[in-house]
Protein backbone atom coordinates (compact mmCIF):
# COMPACT_ATOMS: atom_id res chain seq x y z
CA UNK A 1 0.00 0.00 0.00
CA UNK A 2 1.26 3.48 -0.85
CA UNK A 3 2.43 5.73 1.98
CA UNK A 4 -0.36 7.73 3.56
CA UNK A 5 -0.04 11.51 3.34
CA UNK A 6 -0.72 13.15 6.70
CA UNK A 7 -1.01 16.90 7.30
CA UNK A 8 -2.20 19.04 10.21
CA UNK A 9 -4.04 22.31 9.81
CA UNK A 10 -3.82 24.76 12.69
CA UNK A 11 -5.14 28.26 13.21
CA UNK A 12 -6.65 30.54 15.81
CA UNK A 13 -10.28 29.91 16.61
CA UNK A 14 -12.65 31.83 14.38
CA UNK A 15 -10.32 32.20 11.38
CA UNK A 16 -12.24 29.74 9.18
CA UNK A 17 -10.02 26.73 9.73
CA UNK A 18 -12.83 24.17 9.83
CA UNK A 19 -14.49 25.73 6.78
CA UNK A 20 -11.22 25.29 4.92
CA UNK A 21 -10.53 21.73 6.10
CA UNK A 22 -14.02 20.44 5.22
CA UNK A 23 -13.97 21.97 1.74
CA UNK A 24 -10.39 20.79 1.26
CA UNK A 25 -11.38 17.22 2.12
CA UNK A 26 -14.10 17.30 -0.55
CA UNK A 27 -11.66 18.62 -3.16
CA UNK A 28 -9.18 15.85 -2.35
CA UNK A 29 -11.97 13.27 -2.72
CA UNK A 30 -12.87 14.77 -6.09
CA UNK A 31 -9.21 14.38 -7.11
CA UNK A 32 -9.30 10.65 -6.38
CA UNK A 33 -7.91 10.59 -2.84
CA UNK A 34 -9.50 8.65 0.01
CA UNK A 35 -9.36 11.33 2.74
CA UNK A 36 -10.05 11.11 6.46
CA UNK A 37 -10.76 14.32 8.40
CA UNK A 38 -9.82 13.99 12.07
CA UNK A 39 -11.31 16.59 14.41
CA UNK A 40 -8.77 17.26 17.16
CA UNK A 41 -10.94 19.33 19.47
CA UNK A 42 -13.23 18.55 22.42
CA UNK A 43 -15.99 20.48 20.62
CA UNK A 44 -16.33 17.56 18.15
CA UNK A 45 -17.69 19.88 15.46
CA UNK A 46 -15.08 19.66 12.71
CA UNK A 47 -16.84 17.09 10.54
CA UNK A 48 -20.49 18.09 11.11
CA UNK A 49 -20.94 19.76 7.69
CA UNK A 50 -19.64 16.64 5.95
CA UNK A 51 -22.29 14.67 7.82
CA UNK A 52 -25.25 16.86 6.87
CA UNK A 53 -25.12 19.00 10.00
CA UNK A 54 -25.19 15.95 12.25
CA UNK A 55 -22.24 15.96 14.65
CA UNK A 56 -20.35 12.66 14.63
CA UNK A 57 -21.62 10.11 17.14
CA UNK A 58 -20.00 8.33 18.78
CA UNK A 59 -16.69 10.15 19.25
CA UNK A 60 -13.55 8.30 20.27
CA UNK A 61 -13.12 9.40 23.89
CA UNK A 62 -16.76 8.66 24.76
CA UNK A 63 -16.73 5.32 23.01
CA UNK A 64 -13.54 3.96 24.52
CA UNK A 65 -14.73 4.99 27.97
CA UNK A 66 -17.95 3.05 27.36
CA UNK A 67 -16.56 0.07 25.43
CA UNK A 68 -12.86 -0.06 26.22
CA UNK A 69 -9.83 0.85 24.13
CA UNK A 70 -10.39 -1.70 21.41
CA UNK A 71 -10.07 -1.61 17.66
CA UNK A 72 -13.81 -2.18 17.34
CA UNK A 73 -14.57 0.77 19.61
CA UNK A 74 -12.36 3.14 17.59
CA UNK A 75 -13.56 1.85 14.21
CA UNK A 76 -17.16 2.46 15.31
CA UNK A 77 -16.29 6.18 15.48
CA UNK A 78 -15.32 6.33 11.78
CA UNK A 79 -18.32 7.87 10.01
CA UNK A 80 -18.60 8.12 6.24
CA UNK A 81 -19.75 11.52 5.05
CA UNK A 82 -20.15 13.43 1.81
CA UNK A 83 -18.19 12.02 -1.17
CA UNK A 84 -17.23 9.00 0.93
CA UNK A 85 -15.00 11.09 3.22
CA UNK A 86 -14.11 9.29 6.45
CA UNK A 87 -14.83 11.45 9.51
CA UNK A 88 -13.38 10.89 12.98
CA UNK A 89 -13.82 13.10 16.05
CA UNK A 90 -11.52 12.80 19.07
CA UNK A 91 -13.97 14.33 21.52
CA UNK A 92 -13.12 15.50 25.01
CA UNK A 93 -14.24 15.30 28.62
CA UNK A 94 -17.60 16.76 29.70
CA UNK A 95 -17.55 20.57 29.97
CA UNK A 96 -15.94 21.85 33.19
CA UNK A 97 -14.02 18.65 33.93
CA UNK A 98 -10.83 16.89 32.96
CA UNK A 99 -8.04 17.68 30.51
CA UNK A 100 -9.33 18.98 27.18
CA UNK A 101 -6.45 17.41 25.26
CA UNK A 102 -7.15 13.91 26.57
CA UNK A 103 -9.39 12.99 23.64
CA UNK A 104 -6.76 14.02 21.08
CA UNK A 105 -4.04 12.08 22.90
CA UNK A 106 -6.01 8.83 23.15
CA UNK A 107 -7.46 9.11 19.65
CA UNK A 108 -4.17 9.56 17.85
CA UNK A 109 -2.45 6.87 19.87
CA UNK A 110 -5.23 4.37 19.12
CA UNK A 111 -5.41 5.36 15.45
CA UNK A 112 -1.72 4.49 15.25
CA UNK A 113 -1.96 1.32 17.36
CA UNK A 114 -4.88 -0.19 15.47
CA UNK A 115 -3.78 1.08 12.03
CA UNK A 116 -7.14 2.79 11.53
CA UNK A 117 -5.94 4.75 8.49
CA UNK A 118 -4.72 1.57 6.79
CA UNK A 119 -7.84 -0.39 7.72
CA UNK A 120 -10.02 2.25 6.05
CA UNK A 121 -7.73 2.47 2.99
CA UNK A 122 -7.08 6.15 3.68
CA UNK A 123 -4.61 7.87 1.35
CA UNK A 124 -4.76 11.36 2.86
CA UNK A 125 -5.30 12.23 6.55
CA UNK A 126 -6.09 15.78 7.66
CA UNK A 127 -5.83 16.67 11.36
CA UNK A 128 -7.91 19.76 12.17
CA UNK A 129 -6.27 20.97 15.38
CA UNK A 130 -7.31 23.63 17.85
CA UNK A 131 -4.54 26.21 18.03
CA UNK A 132 -5.56 28.72 20.68
CA UNK A 133 -4.13 26.20 23.12
CA UNK A 134 -1.04 24.57 21.64
CA UNK A 135 -0.37 22.57 24.82
CA UNK A 136 1.03 19.06 24.97
CA UNK A 137 -2.24 17.37 23.97
CA UNK A 138 -3.13 19.66 21.09
CA UNK A 139 0.41 19.60 19.71
CA UNK A 140 0.29 15.81 19.29
CA UNK A 141 -0.70 15.93 15.57
CA UNK A 142 2.71 17.56 15.01
CA UNK A 143 4.62 14.58 16.40
CA UNK A 144 6.28 11.69 14.56
CA UNK A 145 3.89 9.06 13.13
CA UNK A 146 1.26 11.69 12.45
CA UNK A 147 1.53 14.87 10.36
CA UNK A 148 4.87 15.62 8.77
CA UNK A 149 3.67 18.97 7.45
CA UNK A 150 1.65 21.70 9.18
CA UNK A 151 -0.35 24.42 7.44
CA UNK A 152 -1.54 27.49 9.31
CA UNK A 153 -4.77 29.32 8.55
CA UNK A 154 -4.63 33.00 9.44
CA UNK A 155 -6.29 36.33 8.84
CA UNK A 156 -4.53 39.70 8.80
CA UNK A 157 -5.87 40.42 12.30
CA UNK A 158 -3.40 40.99 15.09
CA UNK A 159 -4.27 38.04 17.35
CA UNK A 160 -4.59 35.63 14.44
CA UNK A 161 -1.03 36.45 13.37
CA UNK A 162 0.08 36.22 16.98
CA UNK A 163 -1.43 32.72 17.22
CA UNK A 164 0.24 31.72 13.93
CA UNK A 165 3.60 32.74 15.36
CA UNK A 166 2.90 30.67 18.50
CA UNK A 167 2.12 27.64 16.32
CA UNK A 168 5.51 28.00 14.64
CA UNK A 169 7.17 28.23 18.06
CA UNK A 170 5.32 25.06 19.07
CA UNK A 171 6.63 23.34 15.95
CA UNK A 172 10.21 24.23 16.93
CA UNK A 173 9.62 22.85 20.43
CA UNK A 174 8.23 19.61 19.02
CA UNK A 175 11.14 19.29 16.58
CA UNK A 176 13.67 19.28 19.41
CA UNK A 177 12.35 15.90 20.54
CA UNK A 178 12.00 14.27 17.13
CA UNK A 179 14.36 12.45 14.83
CA UNK A 180 12.48 13.66 11.75
CA UNK A 181 11.95 17.39 11.36
CA UNK A 182 8.40 18.69 11.19
CA UNK A 183 7.87 21.12 8.31
CA UNK A 184 5.58 24.14 8.03
CA UNK A 185 4.02 24.06 4.57
CA UNK A 186 2.94 27.69 4.66
CA UNK A 187 0.18 30.11 5.53
CA UNK A 188 -3.37 30.02 4.17
CA UNK A 189 -4.85 33.51 4.19
CA UNK A 190 -8.51 33.50 5.16
CA UNK A 191 -9.82 36.83 3.90
CA UNK A 192 -11.74 39.24 6.14
CA UNK A 193 -11.93 42.22 3.76
CA UNK A 194 -9.34 43.98 5.90
CA UNK A 195 -7.38 46.83 4.28
CA UNK A 196 -4.05 45.61 2.86
CA UNK A 197 -4.64 42.10 4.24
CA UNK A 198 -2.69 40.36 1.48
CA UNK A 199 0.32 42.65 1.96
CA UNK A 200 0.24 42.29 5.75
CA UNK A 201 0.15 38.48 5.65
CA UNK A 202 2.82 38.26 2.95
CA UNK A 203 5.18 40.47 4.95
CA UNK A 204 4.42 38.51 8.13
CA UNK A 205 5.11 35.25 6.28
CA UNK A 206 8.45 36.63 5.09
CA UNK A 207 9.42 37.35 8.71
CA UNK A 208 8.76 33.69 9.53
CA UNK A 209 10.43 32.39 6.37
CA UNK A 210 7.17 30.88 5.11
CA UNK A 211 5.24 31.05 1.84
CA UNK A 212 1.61 32.13 1.56
CA UNK A 213 0.18 29.21 -0.41
CA UNK A 214 -3.45 30.28 -0.82
CA UNK A 215 -5.89 33.14 -0.43
CA UNK A 216 -9.47 32.20 0.44
CA UNK A 217 -11.58 35.37 0.15
CA UNK A 218 -14.42 36.23 2.49
CA UNK A 219 -17.72 35.24 0.88
CA UNK A 220 -21.42 35.14 1.73
CA UNK A 221 -21.45 31.66 0.19
CA UNK A 222 -19.86 30.24 3.34
CA UNK A 223 -22.64 31.15 5.82
CA UNK A 224 -25.23 30.37 3.13
CA UNK A 225 -23.84 26.84 2.73
CA UNK A 226 -23.47 26.31 6.47
CA UNK A 227 -27.08 27.42 7.01
CA UNK A 228 -28.02 24.56 4.67
CA UNK A 229 -25.81 22.16 6.68
CA UNK A 230 -23.39 21.88 3.79
CA UNK A 231 -20.16 23.23 2.32
CA UNK A 232 -19.35 25.63 -0.50
CA UNK A 233 -17.82 22.97 -2.76
CA UNK A 234 -20.84 20.69 -2.29
CA UNK A 235 -23.55 23.33 -2.65
CA UNK A 236 -21.91 25.80 -5.05
CA UNK A 237 -19.47 23.62 -7.03
CA UNK A 238 -19.20 26.01 -9.97
CA UNK A 239 -18.46 29.10 -7.85
CA UNK A 240 -15.15 30.94 -7.90
CA UNK A 241 -14.76 30.19 -4.19
CA UNK A 242 -15.11 26.45 -4.83
CA UNK A 243 -12.32 26.75 -7.40
CA UNK A 244 -10.17 28.52 -4.78
CA UNK A 245 -10.56 25.47 -2.53
CA UNK A 246 -9.66 23.16 -5.44
CA UNK A 247 -6.54 25.22 -6.13
CA UNK A 248 -5.58 24.86 -2.48
CA UNK A 249 -6.05 21.09 -2.69
CA UNK A 250 -3.80 21.00 -5.73
CA UNK A 251 -1.13 22.96 -3.87
CA UNK A 252 -1.28 20.49 -0.96
CA UNK A 253 -1.31 17.35 -3.09
CA UNK A 254 2.38 16.77 -2.49
CA UNK A 255 3.06 18.35 0.94
CA UNK A 256 6.43 19.89 1.58
CA UNK A 257 7.56 22.77 3.71
CA UNK A 258 10.34 24.57 5.52
CA UNK A 259 11.67 25.08 9.01
CA UNK A 260 10.13 28.37 10.22
CA UNK A 261 11.96 31.24 11.89
CA UNK A 262 9.27 32.49 14.27
CA UNK A 263 9.44 35.75 16.17
CA UNK A 264 10.39 35.33 19.85
CA UNK A 265 7.11 35.38 21.82
CA UNK A 266 7.87 38.46 23.90
CA UNK A 267 8.71 40.51 20.81
CA UNK A 268 5.90 39.22 18.62
CA UNK A 269 3.09 41.60 19.56
CA UNK A 270 5.18 44.73 18.98
CA UNK A 271 6.39 43.47 15.59
CA UNK A 272 2.95 42.35 14.45
CA UNK A 273 1.16 45.53 15.53
CA UNK A 274 3.88 47.65 13.90
CA UNK A 275 3.34 45.68 10.68
CA UNK A 276 -0.43 46.16 10.76
CA UNK A 277 -0.17 49.80 11.81
CA UNK A 278 2.16 50.58 8.93
CA UNK A 279 -0.42 49.45 6.37
CA UNK A 280 -3.69 50.37 8.06
CA UNK A 281 -3.23 53.76 9.68
CA UNK A 282 -2.57 57.18 8.19
CA UNK A 283 -1.85 58.61 11.63
CA UNK A 284 1.84 58.00 12.38
CA UNK A 285 1.97 59.83 15.70
CA UNK A 286 1.41 56.81 17.93
CA UNK A 287 4.00 54.67 16.16
CA UNK A 288 6.77 57.03 17.18
CA UNK A 289 6.22 56.51 20.89
CA UNK A 290 5.12 53.15 22.22
CA UNK A 291 3.28 53.32 25.56
CA UNK A 292 5.12 51.51 28.34
CA UNK A 293 3.84 49.51 31.28
CA UNK A 294 3.19 51.53 34.39
CA UNK A 295 3.52 49.37 37.50
CA UNK A 296 2.43 52.19 39.81
CA UNK A 297 -1.17 51.50 40.88
CA UNK A 298 -3.15 54.73 41.17
CA UNK A 299 -5.85 55.17 43.81
CA UNK A 300 -7.38 58.28 42.18
CA UNK A 301 -10.21 56.63 40.28
CA UNK A 302 -12.42 55.55 43.19
CA UNK A 303 -16.09 56.12 43.86
CA UNK A 304 -16.79 58.02 47.07
CA UNK A 305 -19.31 55.29 47.89
CA UNK A 306 -17.84 51.88 47.14
CA UNK A 307 -20.37 49.53 45.52
CA UNK A 308 -20.51 45.83 46.36
CA UNK A 309 -17.76 43.70 44.83
CA UNK A 310 -18.73 42.23 41.45
CA UNK A 311 -16.82 39.41 39.81
CA UNK A 312 -17.83 38.37 36.30
CA UNK A 313 -16.40 35.91 33.81
CA UNK A 314 -16.50 36.53 30.06
CA UNK A 315 -16.48 33.32 28.02
CA UNK A 316 -16.80 32.69 24.28
CA UNK A 317 -15.43 30.84 21.29
CA UNK A 318 -11.88 31.70 20.30
CA UNK A 319 -11.86 34.43 17.66
CA UNK A 320 -15.32 35.67 18.65
CA UNK A 321 -14.01 39.03 19.92
CA UNK A 322 -14.07 38.11 23.60
CA UNK A 323 -10.88 39.90 24.63
CA UNK A 324 -11.86 42.97 22.59
CA UNK A 325 -15.23 42.96 24.35
CA UNK A 326 -13.66 42.41 27.78
CA UNK A 327 -11.09 45.18 27.36
CA UNK A 328 -13.58 47.75 26.10
CA UNK A 329 -16.01 46.74 28.84
CA UNK A 330 -13.31 47.16 31.50
CA UNK A 331 -12.35 50.57 30.09
CA UNK A 332 -16.00 51.68 30.10
CA UNK A 333 -16.60 50.42 33.65
CA UNK A 334 -13.52 52.28 34.86
CA UNK A 335 -14.73 55.47 33.18
CA UNK A 336 -17.96 55.06 35.18
CA UNK A 337 -15.95 55.14 38.40
CA UNK A 338 -15.39 51.46 39.07
CA UNK A 339 -12.03 50.17 40.19
CA UNK A 340 -11.58 47.37 37.67
CA UNK A 341 -9.31 44.33 37.59
CA UNK A 342 -9.11 42.38 34.31
CA UNK A 343 -7.42 38.98 34.38
CA UNK A 344 -6.65 37.16 31.13
CA UNK A 345 -7.27 33.42 31.63
CA UNK A 346 -5.68 32.14 28.44
CA UNK A 347 -2.14 30.92 27.69
CA UNK A 348 -1.93 33.31 24.72
CA UNK A 349 -1.58 36.16 27.26
CA UNK A 350 -3.35 38.61 24.94
CA UNK A 351 -6.41 39.64 26.95
CA UNK A 352 -5.11 42.95 28.34
CA UNK A 353 -2.79 43.90 25.46
CA UNK A 354 -5.14 46.67 24.28
CA UNK A 355 -5.27 48.14 27.79
CA UNK A 356 -1.53 48.14 28.59
CA UNK A 357 -0.39 48.44 24.94
CA UNK A 358 1.93 45.42 25.07
CA UNK A 359 2.20 41.82 26.28
CA UNK A 360 2.81 42.06 30.03
CA UNK A 361 4.73 39.47 32.05
CA UNK A 362 2.35 36.76 33.24
CA UNK A 363 1.64 35.52 36.75
CA UNK A 364 2.77 32.00 35.83
CA UNK A 365 6.05 33.33 34.41
CA UNK A 366 6.80 35.23 37.59
CA UNK A 367 5.88 32.29 39.81
CA UNK A 368 8.07 29.99 37.70
CA UNK A 369 10.98 32.45 37.57
CA UNK A 370 10.91 32.95 41.32
CA UNK A 371 10.15 29.36 42.25
CA UNK A 372 13.00 29.52 44.75
CA UNK A 373 10.78 31.66 46.93
CA UNK A 374 9.08 29.25 49.29
CA UNK A 375 6.72 32.06 50.29
CA UNK A 376 4.86 33.86 47.51
CA UNK A 377 4.65 36.88 49.81
CA UNK A 378 8.19 37.65 48.62
CA UNK A 379 7.04 38.28 45.04
CA UNK A 380 6.11 41.94 44.46
CA UNK A 381 2.60 42.41 43.08
CA UNK A 382 3.93 45.13 40.76
CA UNK A 383 5.75 42.44 38.77
CA UNK A 384 2.41 40.86 37.81
CA UNK A 385 -0.26 43.58 37.96
CA UNK A 386 -0.11 46.66 35.76
CA UNK A 387 -2.15 49.80 35.33
CA UNK A 388 -3.68 50.21 31.91
CA UNK A 389 -6.00 52.67 30.20
CA UNK A 390 -8.52 54.37 32.52
CA UNK A 391 -6.58 52.96 35.50
CA UNK A 392 -7.76 49.39 34.86
CA UNK A 393 -5.58 46.95 36.79
CA UNK A 394 -4.41 44.26 34.37
CA UNK A 395 -2.93 40.80 34.72
CA UNK A 396 -2.38 37.73 32.54
CA UNK A 397 -2.43 34.24 34.01
CA UNK A 398 -0.26 32.87 31.18
CA UNK A 399 0.50 29.27 30.36
CA UNK A 400 3.30 26.90 29.40
CA UNK A 401 5.42 27.49 26.28
CA UNK A 402 3.67 26.49 23.02
CA UNK A 403 3.85 22.74 22.46
CA UNK A 404 4.25 21.54 26.04
CA UNK A 405 2.46 21.31 29.36
CA UNK A 406 -1.14 21.84 30.48
CA UNK A 407 -2.73 24.98 29.07
CA UNK A 408 -5.03 25.48 32.07
CA UNK A 409 -2.21 25.36 34.62
CA UNK A 410 -1.68 29.12 34.59
CA UNK A 411 -5.35 29.85 35.30
CA UNK A 412 -5.46 27.64 38.38
CA UNK A 413 -2.20 28.95 39.87
CA UNK A 414 -3.08 32.57 39.11
CA UNK A 415 -6.46 32.41 40.81
CA UNK A 416 -4.90 30.80 43.85
CA UNK A 417 -2.24 33.53 43.94
CA UNK A 418 -4.82 36.33 43.62
CA UNK A 419 -6.75 34.86 46.53
CA UNK A 420 -3.72 34.17 48.71
CA UNK A 421 -2.22 37.63 48.23
CA UNK A 422 -5.60 39.36 48.71
CA UNK A 423 -5.16 41.28 45.46
CA UNK A 424 -8.80 42.37 45.35
CA UNK A 425 -8.52 44.09 48.74
CA UNK A 426 -5.03 45.52 48.30
CA UNK A 427 -5.91 47.27 45.04
CA UNK A 428 -9.39 48.13 46.34
CA UNK A 429 -11.06 46.43 43.40
CA UNK A 430 -14.84 46.61 43.18
CA UNK A 431 -15.31 45.03 39.73
CA UNK A 432 -13.32 42.05 38.42
CA UNK A 433 -13.45 40.80 34.83
CA UNK A 434 -12.05 37.34 34.13
CA UNK A 435 -11.56 36.85 30.37
CA UNK A 436 -11.62 33.09 29.81
CA UNK A 437 -10.92 30.94 26.76
CA UNK A 438 -14.18 29.22 25.82
CA UNK A 439 -13.19 26.71 23.13
CA UNK A 440 -11.83 24.43 25.82
CA UNK A 441 -14.09 24.26 28.87
CA UNK A 442 -11.82 21.82 30.69
CA UNK A 443 -11.14 21.74 34.41
CA UNK A 444 -8.53 24.51 34.24
CA UNK A 445 -10.55 26.96 32.19
CA UNK A 446 -13.67 26.26 34.23
CA UNK A 447 -11.80 27.16 37.41
CA UNK A 448 -12.99 30.80 37.61
CA UNK A 449 -16.56 29.55 38.00
CA UNK A 450 -15.93 26.13 39.58
CA UNK A 451 -13.92 27.57 42.47
CA UNK A 452 -16.46 30.30 43.17
CA UNK A 453 -14.42 33.24 41.88
CA UNK A 454 -17.26 34.26 39.55
CA UNK A 455 -20.96 33.69 40.08
CA UNK A 456 -21.97 35.78 37.08
CA UNK A 457 -21.08 34.76 33.50
CA UNK A 458 -21.50 36.54 30.19
CA UNK A 459 -20.88 34.74 26.91
CA UNK A 460 -19.80 36.49 23.70
CA UNK A 461 -21.62 34.93 20.78
CA UNK A 462 -22.41 35.45 17.11
CA UNK A 463 -24.78 33.95 14.55
CA UNK A 464 -22.41 31.32 13.12
CA UNK A 465 -23.31 27.67 13.86
CA UNK A 466 -19.97 26.77 15.42
CA UNK A 467 -20.14 29.80 17.72
CA UNK A 468 -23.53 28.57 18.92
CA UNK A 469 -22.15 25.05 19.44
CA UNK A 470 -19.29 26.36 21.61
CA UNK A 471 -21.67 28.63 23.53
CA UNK A 472 -23.92 25.64 24.15
CA UNK A 473 -20.94 23.72 25.57
CA UNK A 474 -20.29 26.60 27.97
CA UNK A 475 -23.94 26.53 29.01
CA UNK A 476 -23.68 22.78 29.58
CA UNK A 477 -20.70 23.46 31.85
CA UNK A 478 -22.79 25.94 33.86
CA UNK A 479 -25.63 23.43 34.12
CA UNK A 480 -23.22 20.72 35.27
CA UNK A 481 -21.70 22.95 37.94
CA UNK A 482 -25.15 23.92 39.19
CA UNK A 483 -26.02 20.25 39.58
CA UNK A 484 -22.82 19.88 41.61
CA UNK A 485 -23.96 22.67 43.95
CA UNK A 486 -21.91 25.58 42.53
CA UNK A 487 -23.92 28.81 42.66
CA UNK A 488 -23.27 30.17 39.17
CA UNK A 489 -25.41 31.37 36.29
CA UNK A 490 -25.59 33.44 33.10
CA UNK A 491 -25.98 37.20 33.29
CA UNK A 492 -26.60 37.26 29.55
CA UNK A 493 -25.30 36.82 26.02
CA UNK A 494 -23.37 39.52 24.13
CA UNK A 495 -23.96 39.32 20.38
CA UNK A 496 -20.73 40.37 18.66
CA UNK A 497 -21.94 40.31 15.06
CA UNK A 498 -19.69 38.63 12.51
CA UNK A 499 -21.47 39.82 9.37
CA UNK A 500 -22.50 43.32 8.39
CA UNK A 501 -25.87 41.92 7.29
CA UNK A 502 -26.78 41.10 10.87
CA UNK A 503 -28.02 37.65 11.83
CA UNK A 504 -29.41 38.95 15.12
CA UNK A 505 -32.54 36.84 14.74
CA UNK A 506 -30.47 33.63 14.95
CA UNK A 507 -28.84 34.74 18.21
CA UNK A 508 -32.16 35.92 19.67
CA UNK A 509 -33.83 32.63 18.75
CA UNK A 510 -30.96 30.66 20.33
CA UNK A 511 -31.18 32.81 23.47
CA UNK A 512 -34.91 32.16 23.79
CA UNK A 513 -34.36 28.41 23.48
CA UNK A 514 -31.70 28.30 26.21
CA UNK A 515 -33.45 30.78 28.50
CA UNK A 516 -30.76 33.45 28.65
CA UNK A 517 -31.27 37.09 27.53
CA UNK A 518 -29.21 38.92 24.92
CA UNK A 519 -28.06 42.06 26.72
CA UNK A 520 -26.36 43.85 23.81
CA UNK A 521 -25.76 43.62 20.06
CA UNK A 522 -22.32 44.90 18.98
CA UNK A 523 -22.14 45.46 15.20
CA UNK A 524 -19.04 44.67 13.15
CA UNK A 525 -16.90 47.82 12.93
CA UNK A 526 -13.69 48.74 11.15
CA UNK A 527 -12.87 51.00 14.11
CA UNK A 528 -12.15 47.92 16.23
CA UNK A 529 -9.38 46.83 13.84
CA UNK A 530 -8.10 50.41 13.58
CA UNK A 531 -7.91 50.64 17.38
CA UNK A 532 -6.12 47.29 17.67
CA UNK A 533 -3.57 48.48 15.12
CA UNK A 534 -2.77 51.24 17.62
CA UNK A 535 -2.60 48.70 20.49
CA UNK A 536 -5.65 50.37 22.00
CA UNK A 537 -9.28 49.78 22.85
CA UNK A 538 -12.00 51.61 20.94
CA UNK A 539 -12.75 53.41 24.21
CA UNK A 540 -9.27 54.95 24.07
CA UNK A 541 -8.76 55.40 20.33
CA UNK A 542 -12.27 56.52 19.32
CA UNK A 543 -14.12 57.51 22.52
CA UNK A 544 -16.80 59.53 20.71
CA UNK A 545 -17.65 56.84 18.17
CA UNK A 546 -20.93 54.95 18.01
CA UNK A 547 -19.18 51.68 18.77
CA UNK A 548 -17.67 53.20 21.96
CA UNK A 549 -21.15 54.32 23.02
CA UNK A 550 -22.35 50.73 22.61
CA UNK A 551 -19.60 49.46 24.90
CA UNK A 552 -20.64 52.09 27.46
CA UNK A 553 -24.24 50.90 27.12
CA UNK A 554 -23.07 47.31 27.60
CA UNK A 555 -21.18 48.34 30.74
CA UNK A 556 -24.26 50.06 32.11
CA UNK A 557 -26.43 47.03 31.36
CA UNK A 558 -24.04 44.80 33.29
CA UNK A 559 -23.84 47.26 36.17
CA UNK A 560 -27.63 47.38 36.36
CA UNK A 561 -28.08 43.63 36.04
CA UNK A 562 -29.04 41.77 39.20
CA UNK A 563 -30.35 38.56 37.65
CA UNK A 564 -28.52 35.39 36.74
CA UNK A 565 -30.04 32.52 34.82
CA UNK A 566 -29.44 28.79 34.91
CA UNK A 567 -29.54 27.89 31.19
CA UNK A 568 -31.31 25.02 29.51
CA UNK A 569 -28.67 23.98 26.98
CA UNK A 570 -29.40 22.01 23.83
CA UNK A 571 -28.73 18.31 24.41
CA UNK A 572 -27.84 17.65 20.77
CA UNK A 573 -25.76 19.99 18.59
CA UNK A 574 -27.81 18.90 15.58
CA UNK A 575 -30.69 20.95 16.99
CA UNK A 576 -28.49 24.04 16.75
CA UNK A 577 -27.81 23.44 13.05
CA UNK A 578 -31.56 22.97 12.59
CA UNK A 579 -32.24 26.30 14.30
CA UNK A 580 -29.75 28.16 12.09
CA UNK A 581 -31.13 26.51 8.98
CA UNK A 582 -34.73 27.39 9.90
CA UNK A 583 -33.82 31.05 10.49
CA UNK A 584 -31.94 31.18 7.17
CA UNK A 585 -35.01 29.85 5.33
CA UNK A 586 -37.18 32.45 7.10
CA UNK A 587 -34.93 35.25 5.80
CA UNK A 588 -35.17 33.88 2.26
Amino acid sequence: MAEITQIAIYGKGGVGKTTITTNLAICLAEAGERPMLVGCSPKSDTTALLLGGKPAKPVVLDNIQARGSSKIAVQACVHIGYQGIACLEAGGPPPASGCAGRGVYHTLQLVKKFRILEENKITYAIYDAIADVVCGGFSLPMHNDFASTVYIVTTAEMMSLYAANNICNAALTVNKGQSEALQIGGLILSGRNIPAETTIVEEFAALLGLPVIAYIPRSDLVPAAEACKSTVVALYPESTLAQDFRDLAENLHDPHGVRPTPIPPLESLDIITDLIYTHQSEDKVLSASKPLLSPAISQSNRLSTIPPLRRIAIYGKAGIGKSTTSSNLSAALAKMGRRVLQVGCDPKRDSVAQLVHCLPPTILEQLTRQHQHSNTEDIPLESMFFEGFNNVICAESGGPPPGVGCAGQGVLLSLEFIEKREVIDKFQIDFSVFDVLGDVVCGGFAQPIRAGYCREIYVVINEEPLSLVVTNNILRAVEKLNHEGVDVGLGGLINNQRNESGGNEIVVSFAEKVGVPVIEHIPRSSLILAAEARRQTVMEAFPESQIASLYRRLAQAILDNRAIHVPHAFQDAEEIFDLVSAQALTRV
